[in-house]
């Protein structure tokens, strides 16, 4: 399997969606196009100025890397590629192969059987990801019901509320709290 293969089977597994792409240039003249996904004949531009987006005019556009496009009613029409001026240069090389880079090459090359276990593994992840997920939306619902019930208690009428107490000997704590306010209240007489 070519690693090609092994990344595009990877963004299958996981639902990998490629966002839109916009591309945007400068012309040599110092305007600003802008375009969805690759350039290419038949996509449509835009040129970005102060009122906004328009659909760019008609005309050739030349960029800053030398190419020009060329647009009708918003379309480009054609695709000039800048002219390169090439220089002939001499290259001598003698190329010796590293035995020791050449062996560890060897060993990153993955047999179908490796790419299996990964893809298993990254469809092990996933299924993490989507329990996580569901994990997620439960706590927010949680929060939202917490969040209506401290509203509800901020709202509710002020006032010297009874302690609440929590635990095992709630009747034997507030029984105490009142024979204590008792004796207190009879050590004032």
């Amino acid at each position: 399997m070519k690693p090609s293969d092994a990344i595009n089977k990877i963004k299958e597994l996981l639902n990998f969606k490629a966002e839109d792409k916009f591309e945007a240039v400068k012309t040599v003249g110092g305007d600003q196009l802008k375009w969805e996904g690759d350039l290419a004949v038949g996509v449509s531009v835009v040129l970005i100025s102060e009122e906004g987006e328009l659909p760019a005019p008609s005309g050739d556009y030349e960029m800053e890397d030398g190419s020009t496009i060329v647009i009708e009613d918003g379309l480009v029409t054609e695709i000039k590629e800048a002219e390169v001026i090439e220089e002939e240069v001499e290259v001598e090389a003698e190329v010796e192969l590293d035995e020791e880079v050449v062996e560890e090459v060897d060993e990153v090359a993955m047999s179908d059987e490796d790419l299996n276990a990964l893809f298993d593994f990254l469809f092990g992840f996933k299924t993490q990801v989507e329990t996580i997920k569901s994990e997620n939306t439960f706590l927010k619902s949680e929060l939202i019901t917490l969040k209506a019930q401290i509203k509800n208690l901020e709202e509710s009428p002020a006032g010297d509320p009874e302690p609440t107490y929590f635990g095992k000997n709630n009747k034997e704590k507030k029984t105490k709290r009142e024979e204590l306010a008792k004796a207190m209240a009879d050590a004032k007489k």
